[in-house]
């Protein structure tokens, strides 16, 4: 699997470069319509070659995609600092005050989809 295109250099959070996810996925045909009955067969991150701005990696299934139908789901993700979840965090995540009203922020590192495609495979 290869996947080609721009990216940024480095973004705030210090990660150069997006992150690529590949999904094969089976489809149960008795669970209804084209969008529905769809399971993960194997996910995989794929690394990327800096250089070439593409990333690439190689996804095994076991037994194959014969006889069922099968699709590849790409899913590109960003890296983002973002408020913690625990609500007694949040609260000092705006500034951890000291004596003088300054103060380290506190923040978690989060991911988002950016981008994402379904490839049907026959």
């Amino acid at each position: 699997m290869q996947v080609v295109g721009p990216t940024y250099r480095i973004n705030t959070t210090g990660q150069t470069g997006s992150e690529i996810e590949v999904t094969i996925e089976k489809r149960n045909p008795s669970e209804g319509g084209d969008d529905l009955g769809w399971t993960p067969v194997v996910s995989q991150r794929i690394d990327r070659i800096p250089a070439a701005n593409m990333w690439g990696g190689t996804l095994r299934v076991d037994g194959g995609v014969l006889g069922t139908q099968h699709r590849v789901v790409i899913k590109e993700y960003e890296q983002f600092f973002s408020d913690p979840l625990d609500n007694r965090l949040r609260a000092l995540s705006l500034g951890n005050k000291n004596a003088d009203g300054g103060g380290d922020m506190d923040f978690t590192l989060d991911k988002r989809i950016v981008y994402a495609d379904v490839l049907p495979l026959y």
